[in-house]
């Protein structure tokens, strides 16, 4: 949830799109991962004065960025991006380069990735519910179940709806999220992609109730909310 309208986050998930291409898909050092985030107040219902978009980079990108190009025209290339930005969505954006260890020790507040989102992040209120909507993300006999083995503990995660995920653990540091993944033409399978724990991406705020900050989002079915307070709210 945020305080924008489901309008403005359909333009400023579009406008991060190109930003997201540029600085977030190549791999990274050590398996670390640039993310593209709406941060700050503007995730929350009440009012804002701006919308705090953070493009935080992996330390070595960031390092390197500031080495071959200089610290203020790092600074620049910010505003420049913010720019962009608020002439694509009216919205006014406080646009911002970061280097990810700091972000981390410094910010812990929920983080909304931005640039990655499909149509059916739109979905309304009302749809007709799944035929596996008892589902609460256990095994269904006719949906391929494509978790790897092992893990020693989960963790249900209640959805308002009635269904339900699973936070699974292999060992410490290592969870998934297990979850019915509909992939389109690719079919529908229960899986459990891992989270970027101890990678410079998410974070557990709390282990009982669990929350993990930032969201978490499937790329490929689109599933994207917040595991908070030990139950599942929708982004």
């Amino acid at each position: 949830m945020s305080a924008l309208s489901p309008r403005q986050m359909f333009l400023l998930d579009e406008a991060c799109k190109p930003i997201h291409d540029a600085f977030c898909t190549a791999k990274t050092e050590k398996g670390i991962p640039s993310g593209l985030y709406l941060v700050g107040t503007a995730m929350d219902r009440g009012p804002y004065r701006d919308v705090d978009v953070r493009l935080m980079l992996n330390d070595k990108r960031y390092d390197r960025l500031c080495k071959t190009f200089g610290q203020n025209t790092v600074n620049f290339l910010g505003l420049a991006i913010g720019e962009y930005l608020a002439s694509r969505t009216g919205l006014p954006i406080d646009f911002q380069f970061q280097r990810i260890t700091e972000a981390n020790e410094n910010h812990h507040g929920a983080r909304n990735p931005l640039g990655t989102r499909r149509l059916r992040s739109y979905a309304g209120d009302a749809q007709r519910k799944p035929a596996d909507a008892e589902h609460r993300g256990h095994h269904v006999s006719d949906v391929p179940f494509c978790v790897d083995p092992g893990w020693v503990r989960s963790i249900v995660i209640p959805n308002t709806d009635g269904t339900g995920f699973r936070i699974l653990e292999w060992q410490p540091g290592v969870m998934g999220f297990e979850h019915r993944c509909d992939r389109g033409e690719r079919g529908v399978i229960i899986c459990a992609p891992l989270l970027q724990l101890n990678k410079g991406g998410h974070v557990i705020v709390q282990a009982d109730p669990l929350t993990i900050s930032p969201s978490i989002l499937c790329g490929d079915c689109g599933t994207h909310g917040f595991v908070r307070d030990g139950r599942w709210v929708q982004a």
